[in-house]
C-alpha cells in the first residue's frame, strides 16, 4: 500500500546552511548518532541544561558519547554553550551549560510531537518558522530569475486553491 502524503507524512521545513559542504556537514554530524537526537529533545525551549544534567539523563549512554554528541550540537549551531561557576562541596567550580539557539528550536520542534508544546508557544514557533521560510524561499527564487511578485502569487494562489479544495470538501461532506 502506498503512501499518501497528507495524512503519513509530516511536513518539516528545514533550516540548513547555504553552502553546500556545510549541509552536507550539518546532516551528517546531527543523524550521526542517535545519541545527538537523544541529547537535543532533553532541552525544552527557553531553558537551560548542565553538562552533569544532560550526563544523568542520558545515563544509559556513555558519558563520552553524551559530551560528545553535546560537542556536536554546539558545532551546529543547535545549542550554545556557557561556562557557569558554582559552589559544590565548599568549592568554586566551572560547569558547562546548554541553551536552544534559534536554529536549535526549530530542531526540536522537528523530533518531538506538536501536542508536547504549550499551544501559544507551537503558534509563535510555527508563525516564525513560516516568515522564516518565506524570506529565504524569496531569496532563492530570486537568484534563479522569479520576481518578487510572481512568487508572491504563486504562494496566494496555491494557499487559495488548497483552501479552496479543502472548503469544498467539507461544505460537499467528502471525507
Amino acid at each position: 500500500m502506498g503512501m499518501c502524503c497528507d495524512s503519513e507524512f509530516y511536513p518539516a521545513v528545514l533550516l540548513l546552511p547555504v553552502k553546500v559542504e556545510d549541509r552536507v556537514r550539518f546532516v551528517t554530524l546531527l543523524f550521526s548518532s542517535p545519541a545527538v537526537v537523544e541529547v537535543l529533545n532533553l532541552f525544552k525551549l527557553g531553558e537551560e541544561l548542565c553538562q552533569r544534567d544532560v550526563v544523568r539523563a542520558l545515563s544509559h549512554r556513555s558519558n563520552k558519547t553524551v559530551i560528545e554528541s553535546l560537542k556536536k550540537l554546539v558545532s551546529l549551531r543547535l545549542l550554545a554553550e556557557s561556562v557557569k561557576r558554582v559552589e559544590r562541596n565548599g568549592k568554586r567550580i566551572r560547569v558547562k551549560c546548554y541553551s536552544l539557539t534559534e536554529i536549535g528550536k526549530w530542531y526540536v520542534t522537528l523530533f518531538k510531537d506538536p501536542r508536547d508544546f504549550e499551544p501559544n508557544t507551537l503558534h509563535q514557533l510555527l508563525e516564525e518558522l513560516f516568515i522564516k521560510f518565506v524570506e529565504r524561499f524569496t531569496e532563492l527564487a530570486k537568484k534563479v530569475g522569479f520576481n518578487e511578485n510572481e512568487i508572491y502569487q504563486h504562494l496566494l494562489a496555491n494557499t487559495l486553491k488548497t483552501h479552496s479544495k479543502k472548503l469544498h470538501k467539507e461544505i460537499s461532506g467528502d471525507q
